[in-house]
């Protein structure tokens, strides 16, 4: 076989050999892999070697005790973050003439020098990681001390600084340091596909790797030889600039760096020992992805046999530590901060885009603990008719059928109570038959997942595969991937934040066992724990963790769905969040400070723009601190809210504080509002301040008439809401007082009437409004929107009566009317009062006449305006208006609906040349097939 590869590695599979008698293991995996991962244990407990070199970061080494905790379990991550700033090469950029570079250019790079960016990168462990296997391994009790363990890559940080230096262009900001791209991308692995006619590499590799039985993995020196031939050819496929990009080039000669550090430790240490000289050698095992094993075996041998000297040692790092290819940009980054945190199987699946690893991580989850069982368990007795080899295949592949069978039953039971596919016994039975003799078909030892798919998709689905079958993909792929979530203990590199967070979100009851979304439906107005729990959501929504989103419930900071007594919320834990957390990490460590931060910070931002007197601004942010439960802050903007409202200098914002402070006060149980006296006197104070600003207000121009109509109009409704609060608040005063000496039950609420004097004395507060209405009424003589508004306004809250009315439509409707200007004042009213015309005929009739009057070509050049103004209108309310127009002209409302003009022949004519006209034209720019001919 060795004679049909490639010359450069045959030449590295001698080296090889020449670095394992130097005591040097290479074991090349592919990440993610239970077979690598079981030949890895293997290779370990025959080895016991001193020294286990892993590929990653280097800064993770502060976290090996953690990742060596009993009590973590898998899947989990490494979390690794760095933050970059650009700089700019000043001696770069003065050296290029007016001609290399614009004026515009110029200054994108000056607005680049300084940006800051968080880089982030996951390393995630399953159980059947080679490097979790590496990294948990025990040696045997007889060894004078454990192996040393290390991680050898470049940091972190190196990588990121590398890479924007080599390709200043590339935009990435996540992503995995696992990345096996190389391996699915190679033209090798490729055209090896099509040979074994498999699908893909991933194909590839579990019809040559992972369905190697357990005795055949036992001798893992076979194993990886099989596997650095796979990895080496498809390196081959790579060009060295495609590597230098990548940092494959820089990242090898810095895991060389500390092996060779490793291996002339023990040399220095064996050459001072006075012990025999003649003792075994230390064995350095030195676990990375394959993809990097023909170059490390190169690098090793030049330093180690070709230049057996400590200066190999020097030479390599110097090489690691030249700046390669310095452009005029670059980036400065921060050390390595790096935490452990919990990981999910929906992560680590490659069907999810997750670029290392293998797909369905659920399904090889029970593959390796199926291997583990079996290589635990007692040997076979011995068979006349079989060698024991063969025994313990056919027990193994037997234990593999019965995982198959037990997939396909709990798929099955998904299937129907799902409702995607109605399957039985006899289903999963033809389809676990399936995967066995397909497995036998294509010469496999185990049954695969491609095996158990394909058998999925022949049984189950009835019909074509791409044929409406979404869920049944679905469904099988979540089965396959599972969404398992890892354990990760408290400890002291734990972020407080984090740890704060998960206590408490595990304390108030919600699931954090996988990352499936799962639903919580709140009483938060009867049951004082929802109520702290719906507090927590809305906390972590503030501070966008990615915990919860609400699906429903009352909003009380924009009105809606205000009549539920429910919340409805959908929440996961993904390791995501736990990147969040890590992140706000660095603002504080307390979530409860973290949320008053940002609301002080929100504060000053309305200082910043000019915003420091808007009322509207502030009760916002009251209520989202009423949400989350922040009692203090929630006393100490109450009392700016009522310094600020009465100086507030803008309408809208008035208005917009008064709606906010009905949702308070609809939601002052649900809000827990103690002190309904600092309501009622907010409340109390928005007629005084809205009334005057209106009061205020100059002649608008054209663009500002329709804002100030919206203003009028909203001021209307909400004086009514207040009108009715403060009446029943003082009706409520006088009953509790009233009772107060024979019934303790009711409260006594001490209301400050000063606040309400002036309306108290008045009918109400409509009438205060309406006065200040009339006093604008002459500055709004010429503005016909404003006064059909305040006409129609005036006349339905008794302000003025019919007789008043029909004076002002005759002027607007009647002889000599401005046709314009009346559709203007129909408009108005119809916004104000869309009632008005059902109830009042009389205005019917005015309206008709007017129209009437009008032209063909007037008509057509108000219609849209006329449409317009009976939007307002509901559809029944319309029908009954064309009632009484078909009324007033003798005819019935079908006649008037179903109207059918003549259409002449010359008219006729025109459509059909039209229409060839737009055929053509359709045809000359290709868009014939978009009209369906």
């Amino acid at each position: 076989m060795e004679n049909r590869l490639p010359a450069r590695l045959i030449t590295a599979l001698a080296q090889l050999k020449a670095l394992n008698e130097l005591g040097i293991t290479l074991l090349p995996v592919r990440h993610h892999s239970p077979a690598c991962a079981f030949a890895t244990g293997q290779a370990l407990s025959q080895l016991q070697p001193a020294d286990i070199l892993i590929e990653a970061p280097a800064s993770f080494n502060d976290l090996l005790l953690d990742l060596q905790h009993p009590d973590n379990r898998p899947p989990l991550a490494v979390l690794c973050q760095t933050q970059a700033s650009t700089i700019v090469n000043d001696s770069e950029q003065g050296s290029k003439t007016s001609n290399d570079i614009s004026s515009k250019e110029d200054k994108d790079s000056k607005q680049k020098k300084g940006r800051k960016r968080i880089y982030s990168a996951y390393f995630p462990f399953c159980d059947y990681s080679p490097e979790w296997v590496a990294l948990r391994f025990k040696s045997t009790p007889s060894l004078a001390k454990p192996p040393h363990v290390e991680c050898i890559d470049l940091p972190w940080s190196h990588q990121v600084e590398h890479r924007e230096r080599v390709n200043s262009e590339q935009t990435w900001q996540t992503q995995s340091l696992q990345q096996e791209r190389y391996l699915a991308h190679s033209q090798y692995i490729k055209a090896l596909a099509d040979k074994l006619h498999c699908r893909d590499h991933d194909e590839v590799w579990e019809h040559l790797f992972e369905l190697d039985t357990t005795l055949e993995l036992r001798a893992w020196q076979t194993f990886f030889y099989k596997v650095l031939i796979w990895c080496a050819m498809s390196r081959l496929d790579y060009e060295q600039d495609v590597l230098e990009s990548e940092s494959a080039l820089v990242r090898e000669q810095h895991m060389v760096k500390c092996i060779v550090a490793r291996y002339h430790f023990h040399r220095d240490e064996a050459s001072n020992s006075k012990t025999n000289s003649k003792a075994k050698k230390p064995e350095i095992v030195v676990v990375t992805g394959g993809f990097h094993t023909l170059a490390l075996i190169e690098l090793l041998y030049q330093q180690l046999i070709e230049q057996p000297n400590k200066q190999a040692v020097k030479t390599v790092k110097n090489k690691v530590n030249t700046e390669i290819n310095f452009p005029a940009s670059a980036i400065n980054t921060t050390p390595d901060e790096s935490w452990l945190i919990r990981y999910s199987f929906d992560r680590l699946d490659a069907l999810n885009g997750y670029a290392s690893g293998m797909p369905s991580p659920a399904f090889y989850q029970k593959c390796w603990q199926q291997r583990l069982a079996f290589d635990n368990s007692p040997e076979p007795s011995n068979s006349p008719k079989l060698s024991q080899s063969e025994e313990n295949k056919q027990s193994e592949s037997q234990a593999r059928h019965r995982l198959v069978i037990d997939f396909l039953s709990d798929f099955s039971q998904q299937l129907r109570s799902e409702k995607i596919s109605l399957s039985n016994f006899i289903t999963v039975k033809t389809a676990s038959e399936q995967a066995i003799r397909l497995a036998e078909l294509r010469g496999h030892r185990l049954t695969g997942r491609f095996d158990l798919m394909d058998a999925c998709y022949s049984s189950f689905l009835k019909g074509s595969s791409d044929n409406g079958t979404q869920s049944f993909h679905r469904l099988l792929q979540q089965q396959l991937g599972g969404s398992q979530l890892g354990q990760v203990i408290s400890t002291g590199s734990t972020p407080p934040l984090l740890a704060q967070v998960y206590d408490l979100i595990k304390s108030n009851r919600f699931k954090l066992d996988d990352t499936l979304s799962k639903t919580a439906k709140l009483d938060v107005l009867r049951d004082a724990n929802h109520r702290q729990r719906s507090c927590l959501l809305h906390l972590l929504a503030f501070l966008d963790v990615g915990f919860a989103r609400r699906l429903s419930g009352p909003d009380f900071l924009h009105g809606g769905q205000l009549h539920l007594l429910f919340e409805e919320w959908t929440y996961a834990w993904t390791p995501q969040i736990e990147a969040r957390l890590i992140e706000l990490s660095e603002e504080g460590s307390d979530i409860y400070q973290l949320a008053i931060q940002r609301l002080l910070k929100q504060r000053e931002q309305f200082d910043e723009q000019a915003q420091s007197q808007s009322s509207a601004q502030l009760i916002g942010l009251l209520i989202q601190a009423s949400m989350m439960g922040l009692t203090e802050q929630i006393d100490n903007l109450l009392k700016e809210v009522k310094d600020i409202l009465p100086h507030d200098p803008d309408l809208a914002s008035v208005l917009a504080c008064g709606q906010h402070l009905m949702y308070l006060w609809t939601g002052k149980r649900f809000l827990q509002l103690q002190d309904d006296q600092q309501l009622i006197d907010l409340i109390a104070q928005i007629p005084v301040t809205s009334l005057f600003l209106l009061s205020q207000l100059q002649t608008p121009n054209d663009d500002q008439v329709r804002e100030i109509l919206t203003q009028i109009l909203s001021l209307r409704n909400l004086l009514k809401q207040i009108n009715s609060i403060l009446r029943a608040t003082t009706n409520t005063v006088a009953t509790a007082a009233h009772l107060q000496p024979t019934n303790n039950i009711v409260p006594t609420v001490n209301i400050n009437f000063d606040a309400v004097q002036d309306f108290q004395n008045d009918s109400d507060l409509l009438s205060q409004y309406h006065i200040t209405l009339n006093r604008l009424l002459p500055d709004w003589q010429d503005i016909d929107l404003l006064l059909g508004a305040v006409h129609a306004l005036s006349f339905i809250d008794n302000i003025s009566n019919e007789s008043q009315l029909s004076d002002q439509l005759q002027l607007h409707f009647g002889v000599g009317a401005h046709a314009e200007q009346a559709v203007a004042y129909l408009s108005g009213m119809m916004e104000a009062v869309p009632t008005l015309f059902l109830h009042h005929q009389a205005m019917t009739q005015m309206l008709d006449r007017l129209v009437s009057q009008w032209d063909k070509a007037t008509f057509i050049a108000l219609l849209p305006d006329l449409r317009l103004a009976f939007t307002a209108l509901k559809p029944m309310q319309t029908n009954e208006l064309a009632q009484q127009v078909a009324t007033l002209h003798g005819v019935s409302s079908t006649e008037v609906t179903q109207f059918q003009g003549q259409i002449s022949e010359s008219d006729m004519l025109k459509g059909l040349v039209l229409n060839q006209q737009l055929q053509q034209l359709l045809t000359e720019r290709g868009l014939i097939g978009w009209s369906g001919q």
